[in-house]
């Protein structure tokens, strides 16, 4: 090609195109532009190589013009008309759209030097017996251990007693001398019955030692095992739960009863000013105890509300299912609560120091921990390690077992650490023990204990205020700051030094630090110390308010965000187990009302935020200093600083503050920012409809209709039980059912996350969407029983049902169409539970095996994730048409399931591809069917896995609308894909949908299907228990909500 024009010259190169796959065809060719006419010029203007350009469809070849620009064919070809999208813009703006508000907020202190006095607390009363039917109850209760003692060892061959069990027999031994009389297991059970009625308080102590004490021959003799007797189940967790309220609730009730009353009075008398500028922080290491934390947390919401002291309750426990049930449970005393916060946390072990030391030292100041200790490895370094956390004059609060009854000995000698190594005594730490180890440790200055026989004992320790005997504890010789500022006595940085917990100071001065000194310094200095603080002061000493010129921004780009950025770059390098909180000190870069704008620091700010989603959260702040250059050093300023960055180490709610000198009121305030909606809303919700309802299963029901709130935050941990509306007239075919059961799917949990696929209009509000996308309406899965129906039916009030419903069942009436129901035959075995966790995996399996694949008898199916519901149900149907079934699931201990409860013998893992070499070493020329529910690379392979003329059935839904690209080529020998979408198929195909219904009763009544294993049962008071339970991923069967 060779064509010019009077101002330019085309020469160019057409390379071969593929013609037939659309109207607008694309061209590739490599073109130079050149100059033409008269000119000198030789070079070329432009050159282009694998230049690619497309016909526009019904664009009229011509030089310039066109009738219509090419940018309006192409919008009328994609069909992009420009409607007005005031409304769907309204929405946006008032739903969505929010401004950042600079407020003064009050800057707060540690309350530490404010806590009573050990003798203070002891004053106040904790001593004082409060469980006189503890003591009361230790004769009879030993005299009942005695009594299982005796039965146990009776007739026993010593040699069948394994040496472990040795203390545990000696203790059994000791048990039978306080009896002078034969014992039958009638007397026991009579005895037992008395003590429940005389003690009923205590019935979990007498439960354990009726579970324990009946089976303590099985464990001597080796029959049963004692670790998993003691264990057992979720009901004997429970109780040993109960029995750790019992020994220890009161007593932490009593010494909080104690600061907090001591506080009360200290802001009646005003001697300390008021509370509202100070904060107490409290680390509580729980294991499972939410209902003995509940009392006290009703004294410090009573504390902050009266004193205006701000309260952080950092409330730890290991076990997920056991903190998402405290968190729910403190929920419904924190509403509208502003002074007292809560942080959930399943992270911090209490025995790894590793992860303790990822904690700043002295945060904390108070320590609570029950019963946690006794069975610890190393005793002194886990006390160093809560010492640590404490702040100076903070109180470390430990609850643990020092001398007990001999009936103890039943209950806890079934576990080793209840027993000394080769030794026959308890291994419990007495009070000489406790308070030596103490006082060992250095750090504590006064050590107090509250003993006794029948509850645990209350051990407090205050640590020391003595700054000489700090600087010697572990907390301060291994932490280090590290300041970038001039090293000048009139320094910012020098004036901050006296103010700061520990003398490992080094400064970086700007004018002779190069980058590798700053690499140097910083990599020792991370190495030497286990906690490095980093002051970056050179943005607040290098600008001024008058240097706002280009020069002034290349050089804080250049020296100063460049250097920052290294910095960061040099940590991540070294990676140390501490990240380093880094306070970036600037002067008046904040745009706040009263900021004298210094815009070159600008550059910094928007760095720092951004680098805040990166670096570990919380610990990038930004802190702006706001006065004049004469006040800038003035000490109430410098105290103010230091005072934000030493308590900010803690805090979580503010990463950016300003700290501004009020000239004429000489103090500091302290000014944060919060976001608010920029347009507010005409209308507030209701919030009687939000208003959370305790639900009594079968009760409220007739009385209160109710159904499960999504929050608009989409938090499972924030769902709550609220009124409804029952519906006043039933349409022509709809019957009125009264829920029992609902079984809870995956698809629920995605859906109350708002992370369920589905396609959505621009703007448009969950309200507004078809029901079966709505993120509001999760469930399907039912029984209940028909209540109200329409004459054109065939069912009458009273009718025993299992339905299938795609607008939403956590309801405790619902309104559906007659179809989606079908009778429990009065002889079914299986129970509401059970039937209720079946429509949808059964429907799913049946749909996809028979109606899409067509399954036949000795036919090879694999079936991915096979534990869950629908898995295991895919499996029984399998074996029922006679299919050999492979499988995969994600632990050893699923696939130990599939092979011992489902009978399949060959199970992989589904983590990663290695099944597919082992899908291939038994069936080298493929599989009939695979049956996925995996993603990515996991899908893809397992596409390769077919025979000729295979199927392969997608329950998934993530490739599918992440449009993620699949290779033909696996399907040429005739295989298919089918994409399974159950709900669509019941909007639109009901009549399908309810004979596979009817279809599942009665392969369930033949035995063809046999219940999921496990069904786990809820009270709708734990539904968030449940839909944690499903979303973990870990959890095996199905869950069902009973009402």
């Amino acid at each position: 090609m060779n064509t010019s024009h009077s101002n330019v010259e085309l020469r160019g190169n057409y390379h071969d195109i593929v013609c037939g796959l659309g109207q607008e065809r694309t061209y590739t060719c490599d073109l130079l532009i050149l100059p033409s006419g008269d000119t000198t010029i030789n070079e070329p203007m432009f050159i282009f190589e694998g230049l690619i350009y497309q016909q526009v469809q019904g664009v009229q070849s011509g030089r310039w013009t066109l009738e219509k620009s090419i940018f309006d064919k192409l919008n009328a070809a994609a069909d992009l008309p420009n409607a007005d999208r005031c409304e769907q813009l309204d929405t946006i703006i008032k739903d969505y759209c929010i401004e950042r508000i600079w407020m003064d907020s009050p800057i707060t202190k540690s309350v530490a030097d404010l806590l009573p006095s050990l003798d203070q607390i002891r004053n106040d009363g904790i001593d004082v017996v409060s469980n006189q039917d503890l003591i009361d109850s230790i004769e009879p209760f030993n005299e009942l251990a005695a009594c299982y003692a005796q039965i146990a060892i009776k007739d026993l061959d010593l040699n069948l007693v394994d040496d472990l069990l040795g203390p545990l027999l000696n203790a059994c031994q000791s048990l039978v001398t306080i009896l002078h009389e034969q014992i039958t297991l009638h007397s026991i059970q009579l005895r037992l019955r008395h003590l429940f009625d005389r003690f009923p308080r205590l019935k979990p102590l007498l439960i354990s030692l009726d579970t324990y004490g009946s089976r303590l021959k099985d464990i001597l003799t080796g029959e049963q095992n004692g670790f998993d007797v003691f264990f057992g189940n979720n009901e004997t967790e429970q109780i040993l739960q109960q029995i750790r309220t019992i020994i220890s609730g009161n007593k932490t009730q009593q010494i909080f009863h104690a600061i907090c009353q001591y506080l009360h009075i200290l802001n009646d008398q005003g001697s300390h000013r008021s509370l509202n500028d100070r904060r107490l922080r409290i680390l509580w290491f729980a294991s499972g105890e939410h209902l003995d934390v509940l009392p006290v947390l009703h004294l410090l919401l009573n504390l902050s509300r009266q004193t205006s002291l701000w309260i952080d309750l950092h409330y730890v426990d290991m076990d997920p299912v056991q903190l998402a049930q405290a968190e729910q449970l403190f929920a419904t005393y924190l509403v509208d609560q502003t002074h007292l916060n809560i942080i959930y946390d399943q992270t911090i072990d209490l025995f790894n120091n590793e992860i303790l030391e990822k904690i700043p030292f002295e945060s904390f100041d108070i320590v609570v921990a029950a019963n946690k200790l006794q069975d610890c490895e190393d005793l002194m370094r886990s006390l160093i390690n809560l010492r640590h956390l404490l702040v100076p004059n903070g109180l470390l609060l430990l609850l643990e077992l020092t001398d007990v009854p001999l009936y103890f000995d039943l209950i806890f000698g079934l576990l080793d650490h209840w027993w000394l190594p080769s030794s026959n005594e308890r291994a419990l730490h007495n009070i000489h023990q406790w308070s030596t180890v103490l006082q060992e440790i250095s750090g504590f200055e006064h050590v107090e204990t509250v003993m006794s026989q029948y509850e645990s004992t209350l051990i407090i320790a205050r640590k020391t205020i003595s700054n000489n005997v700090l600087q010697t504890l572990d907390e301060r010789k291994h932490q280090a700051w590290l300041i970038f500022a001039k090293n000048d006595p009139q320094s910012l940085g020098h004036n901050i030094i006296p103010l700061l917990p520990c003398s490992n100071i080094r400064f970086l001065d700007i004018s002779t630090s190069t980058i590798d000194k700053i690499r140097s310094v910083l990599q020792t200095m991370m190495t030497t110390y286990k906690q490095l603080y980093i002051v970056f002061a050179w943005p607040f000493e290098q600008t001024c308010l008058s240097d706002n010129s280009d020069l002034g921004f290349k050089e804080q780009e250049e020296s100063i965000c460049g250097t920052f950025i290294q910095l960061l770059q040099i940590i991540h390098a070294v990676s140390p187990t501490f990240l380093p909180f880094m306070f970036v000190i600037t002067r008046h870069a904040q745009l706040n009302t009263g900021s004298d704008c210094n815009i070159i620091e600008s550059p910094l700010i928007g760095l720092v935020r951004s680098l805040m989603v990166e670096y570990e959260q919380h610990r990038l702040k930004l802190i702006d200093v706001q006065a004049s250059p004469t006040m800038i050093n003035e000490s109430v300023l410098v105290h103010a600083l230091a005072q934000y960055m030493e308590t900010s180490r803690y805090t979580k709610n503010t990463d950016e503050i300003v700290l501004r000198l009020d000239i004429n009121e000489k103090k500091v305030k302290h000014i944060a920012w919060h976001y608010e909606m920029l347009r507010t809303h005409d209308k507030k919700e209701d919030q009687s409809k939000l208003k959370q309802i305790c639900i009594i299963p079968r009760q409220d029901a007739n009385q209160q209709p109710f159904r499960l709130r999504v929050p608009p935050s989409r938090f499972l941990a924030e769902l709550t039980w609220i009124p409804d509306n029952r519906a006043k007239e039933l349409l022509p075919g709809m019957v009125e059912v009264q829920i029992h059961c609902v079984g809870i799917n995956f698809r629920d949990v995605l859906k109350a996350r708002g992370l369920y696929p589905h396609t959505r209009k621009f703007a448009q509000l969950d309200e507004h969407q078809p029901h079966m996308n709505r993120d509001t309406e999760p469930g399907s899965d039912f029984v209940g029983t028909i209540i109200r129906a329409c004459p054109n039916v065939s069912f009458q009030p009273g009718d025993h049902v299992v339905g299938i419903s795609v607008r939403g069942v956590f309801h405790s009436h619902i309104t559906v169409d007659s179809t989606q129901v079908v009778r429990i035959p009065s002889e079914c075995t299986l129970t509401d539970e059970q039937l209720s966790v079946m429509p949808v995996i059964c429907l799913t399996v049946i749909y996809s095996l028979k109606y899409r694949v067509h399954l036949r008898r000795g036919q090879t199916v694999l079936i991915h994730a096979a534990t869950g519901g629908a898995g295991q149900i895919c499996i029984q149907y399998c074996q029922w048409v006679g299919a050999r079934v492979l499988a995969t699931a994600g632990t050893e201990e699923k696939r130990r399931f599939l092979r011992e409860h489902c009978g399949v013998e060959y199970v992989f893992n589904s983590r990663d591809t290695s099944f597919v070499s082992g899908v291939r070493s038994i069936l080298p020329h493929g599989v009939d069917v695979v049956i996925n529910s995996l993603s990515g690379i996991l899908l893809q392979e397992s596409i390769k896995l077919l025979a000729d003329h295979g199927h392969f059935v997608e329950w998934g839904k993530r490739d599918v609308f992440d449009k993620s690209p699949l290779s033909m080529f696996d399907f040429r020998s005739d295989c298919s894909f089918h994409v399974i979408d159950l709900v669509s198929l019941c909007i639109k195909h009901s009549n399908i949908c309810s004979a596979m219904l009817q279809e599942m009763v009665d392969l369930l009544m033949q035995s063809k299907l046999k219940a999921i294993e496990p069904t786990v049962v809820y009270e709708p008071s734990q539904v968030i228990e449940a839909f944690m339970r499903c979303n973990s991923g870990q959890a095996m069967g199905k869950a069902v909500r009973t009402s």
